[in-house]
Formats: structure tokens, C-alpha cells, sequence
């Protein structure tokens, strides 16, 4: 039975932790109720273009109009199909009713949703209409660890609070994780630092990109909290804990190719 304050934890590849705090049926029906108020006008404008066009090029033929009539109707199913796909694929799983309610999909491994798992997760969106008419529906995500609809089940998503950083902390905390910091640790201090340690801090590096910010600085806590351990490290002598993770990142492939 979720509640609005349960979390669920992602480990990564990179054998890192992750906590997200699942969005429950409350958050998600008010996403939903704006939502639907959004694809209402947008449907009003369709049904109004579509019927203009129709009288105005064939006027009373009946047959042409019933044609017509058909075809708003699959212009509709297409046009509410691709609100949901299009949104949640190009704003890291938020419609502007998951943004308004700040909750978002994500896949269950952490990563934002791919076009697979938007479209897959909202082609199973009529059949959760269906069930929520008959009361199942909230049943299903109430019985839920997750929060997951039938939708989430098959694509493999979840739905959780979105986390993300107001826009001037985001802009502050790139500028500082993109700065040049000179190594304040001798190199030879990254000798601690495991084969393991060099595995995780690669992948890091490799997949921060793909992350939200909160995940990506989850990550960067984590990893640098080891090093920190390991070599006596202060991150906020790099300028933060990714300029420590791409210090150590430096020190380590100099280590490999042994140019210390």
C-alpha cells in the first residue's frame, strides 16, 4: 500500500544507492485532472478545425461528412496519444500536469523515460481508463508498492516526486562542477583509491549526462564521500564534489598509463 512518502531505491550500475519518493494517488490525480483540462482545449480545437474544414469543402454530403466525423475522432485518439508520449519523452517524464503536481515517470533503473517506455506506458493508458471507470484501476496502483498502474507495469516505469533543483541552483552547481581545479591532493594520494574505486568513478563520468539532477548529485555525493574517506580529500577545495571525482578520474588514468 503506497503512501506519498514512500520511497523507492535504485541501485545503479555503479552499485550507488538512489532514493526517489513515489508520488501516490493523490499527486498524480490532480497531474491528472490538469492534464486532462489541457487535452479538453486542445481536443475543442480539433473538433472545431476539423468540422469547419468539413462543411466548408464538401458542405451536405452525408457520406463524405461521416468521413469526416471519422476522421476527427482518430485525429483525437492521436492527438491525446502523442500529449502523453511526447511530453513525458521530451521533459524527462513530465506533462505539464505531472509539472504542475512536480511529479514525474522515470524508468525503475533511475534513468529518465526512453522512447520506448513513453510510448509503451501510454498505449496501455485506455485500458487504465477502463479499469479506473470500474474502480479497479485504483485498486491496482493502491495495492501497488509503487504507485504503478497497469502502464507501468508493462513499460516498467514509476512515477515519483520530482526533485529537481530550482534553475539558479542548477545554473550555480553546473558552472561549479564544469570549473578547471588544479590537483590539491598529491597524485600519489589517489593510490589508495581501488581498481573498483577507478570502475565506479569512470561510469560516473560517463553517465552523469543521462541523469536528472538530483540523481546526478546523489551520485556525485556518494562517490566523492568514499574518495573523501580514502584519501583525506576536501571537496570544497576542488570547488565541489564533481571536480573531486574528475580529479581523482585524472590521477587514475595517469596511474594506468604510468605517468605519475
Amino acid at each position: 500500500m503506497p503512501f506519498e512518502d514512500d520511497l523507492i531505491e535504485v541501485v545503479t550500475p555503479e552499485r550507488v544507492g538512489l532514493n526517489f519518493p513515489v508520488a501516490g494517488l493523490g499527486s498524480r490525480f490532480l497531474a491528472a485532472f490538469y492534464d486532462v483540462i489541457v487535452i479538453f482545449f486542445i481536443d475543442l480545437g480539433i473538433i472545431g478545425l476539423l468540422s469547419f474544414l468539413s462543411i466548408a469543402i464538401v458542405g451536405d454530403n452525408a457520406y463524405i461528412l461521416s468521413f469526416f466525423a471519422g476522421l476527427i475522432i482518430l485525429f483525437l485518439f492521436l492527438a491525446d496519444l502523442g500529449y502523453y508520449i511526447l511530453f513525458e519523452y521530451l521533459r524527462n517524464g513530465q506533462t505539464p500536469g505531472k509539472h504542475r503536481a512536480r511529479i514525474r515517470a522515470m524508468r525503475l533503473n533511475g534513468l529518465p523515460l526512453d522512447f520506448s517506455s513513453a510510448v509503451i506506458r501510454n498505449l496501455i493508458r485506455p485500458v487504465d481508463i477502463i479499469l479506473f471507470a470500474t474502480a479497479v484501476g485504483f485498486l491496482v496502483i493502491f495495492l501497488s508498492k509503487l504507485s504503478q498502474r497497469p502502464g507501468d507495469y508493462v513499460a516498467g516505469t514509476v512515477v515519483v516526486h520530482d526533485q529537481t533543483v530550482k534553475l539558479e541552483h542548477l545554473s550555480k552547481y553546473l558552472k561549479k562542477s564544469e570549473r578547471k581545479i588544479p590537483l590539491i591532493v598529491s597524485e600519489g594520494q589517489f593510490r589508495k583509491l581501488s581498481d573498483d574505486d577507478s570502475r565506479l568513478i569512470e561510469l560516473f563520468m560517463e553517465r552523469r549526462r543521462e541523469l536528472n539532477l538530483e540523481s546526478r548529485r546523489q551520485l556525485a555525493d556518494q562517490i566523492a564521500a568514499s574518495i573523501r574517506k580514502k584519501i583525506g580529500a576536501d571537496p570544497d577545495e576542488y570547488g565541489g564534489n564533481e571536480n573531486l571525482i574528475k580529479a581523482a578520474r585524472e590521477a587514475l588514468k595517469k596511474r594506468e598509463t604510468g605517468n605519475w
